[in-house]
């Protein structure tokens, strides 16, 4: 049990070298129910699968917010330009309603010049042809003039043959050189009239030509600037509308993933629920298996399942590096988990040991026909038991700790036969 003390610099040197070797020779030794050991491993299988479910979905929501979050970036930017939008579609279609009427009055006035045109061109024909009436009547009094060989009304009526007076023939002269006056005056007229009206005409016209014209491009402007605004508006609203769809859709997507979420979560603490009943089940077992004495007399100190670190025999020391027999059984444990006595006796030894730590060793009689002791290395304390008491299995001796040589918390559990050492795990 005892270290020489010339390997004290080894231990130093070598600790942190050793850290989990006791570890890796970890094997369960302790009995389970048989259905808790067939469920456990295909509900820890299935505990882990949860687990991984959760994950994802929990990626899966996180990438479902992030999409929502720039749809809603999307919808709140054609939102804002919407209302802007109807403005501007406003204000072309009062442009387009100003340039119609625009239009409207330039067409009736149009309307109104044709019409002025037509009743001119009416009065230009019948003007035209009283010009032709008056030409007429001057031709036949010149054609009457010349077959009486005089230039003059008046001569004919003074040298005109007939039975008439010479009042008669002056009263017909007289008559005769008004009509060719009023005649020739009438065409004059006429002709006056018909170039006065042509040039009005041509210049209402002309005028309201420019004016329909002026008048019929602003309406095409503006209708343009609707129809402009008007898919200016159409884009928005349709991107509104994709928008709201896209949002929607994710929206479903993302109450279905949380909806997968929660259930995932809960099957995996249902899962969790499971297993840590299935260990509390191990627990009891073991529990109740240190509990009960072996076919030896002696039962496992610890109220814990059974886990062996490192078994008794010849090996390498984890802290000092040297090959010497290892005089007990080490089994893992929690600091502080509670010792018991392996067995009824007496208490023979409650000391410390540069290598042992603090350690209880405990008298047991003759068991079987031979005389049996057990020691109990690295503990954290030994309780509040001392040399000469009596104890039982029952009865708290320490707690387990990582003094002494020890690379972490567990139990040196050493059992003598006659006063040698011998294999715990024969005993146990």
């Amino acid at each position: 049990m005892n270290v020489p003390s010339r390997l004290h610099a080894q231990f130093l040197r070598s600790r942190a070298l050793a850290v989990g070797a006791v570890l890796s020779f970890a094997v369960l030794l302790v009995t389970i129910p048989s259905s808790a050991a067939d469920d456990r491993d295909d509900i820890e299988r299935q505990r882990d699968a949860a687990a991984d479910q959760v994950d994802q979905l929990s990626e899966d929501l996180e990438g479902i917010n992030s999409e929502l979050a720039a749809i809603y970036v999307e919808l709140h930017a054609a939102n804002e330009r919407i209302p802007e939008a109807e403005k501007q579609l406003e204000d072309a279609q009062k442009r387009r309603d100003t340039a119609n009427r625009e239009h409207e009055v330039a067409v009736g006035q149009l309307n109104a010049a044709e019409a002025e045109k037509d009743r001119l061109a009416e009065s230009s024909r019948a003007a035209h042809v009283k010009e032709e009436l008056a030409h007429e009547a001057i031709g036949q009094l010149a054609r009457q003039m010349y077959r009486n060989g005089t230039e003059s009304p008046v001569l004919v009526a003074f040298t005109k043959a007939g039975t008439e007076n010479i009042a008669q023939r002056a009263a017909a002269a007289d008559a005769m050189a008004r009509s060719q006056s009023q005649a020739i005056a009438a065409a004059i007229d006429v002709r006056a009239r018909q170039r006065t009206q042509e040039s009005r005409q041509s210049s209402i016209t002309e005028r309201i030509s420019v004016l329909e014209k002026t008048a019929a491009d602003a309406l095409v402007a503006a209708q343009k600037a609707e129809q402009d605004a008007q898919r200016g508006l159409d884009a928005l609203e349709k991107a509104k509308s994709e928008a709201e769809i896209k949002q929607a859709a994710w929206d479903a997507r993302k109450a279905e993933a949380a909806d997968q979420l929660r259930k995932a979560q809960d099957d995996h603490k249902a899962l969790n629920d499971r297993l840590a009943a299935i260990d509390a089940e191990i627990a009891a077992a073991a529990a109740n298996a240190a509990g009960q004495p072996s076919a030896s007399g002696l039962t496992f100190p610890l109220r814990i399942p059974m886990i062996m670190t490192s078994p008794y025999g010849m090996r390498l020391h984890p802290v000092v590096g040297i090959w010497v027999l290892h005089d007990g059984t080490d089994f893992a444990a929690s600091c502080g988990t509670p010792v018991y006595s392996s067995a009824p006796g007496q208490v023979s030894a409650v000391a410390w040991d540069e290598g042992a730590g603090n350690f209880v060793s405990i008298n047991h009689g003759v068991i079987g026909g031979v005389q049996v002791s057990t020691t109990y290395m690295h503990l954290q304390s030994q309780g509040s038991v001392f040399v000469g008491q009596t104890v039982d299995t029952n009865t708290l001796i320490g707690y387990v700790g990582t003094s002494g040589y020890s690379t972490g918390c567990h139990l040196h559990f050493t059992v003598r036969v006659n006063g040698g050492t011998v294999d715990p795990m024969g005993y146990l």
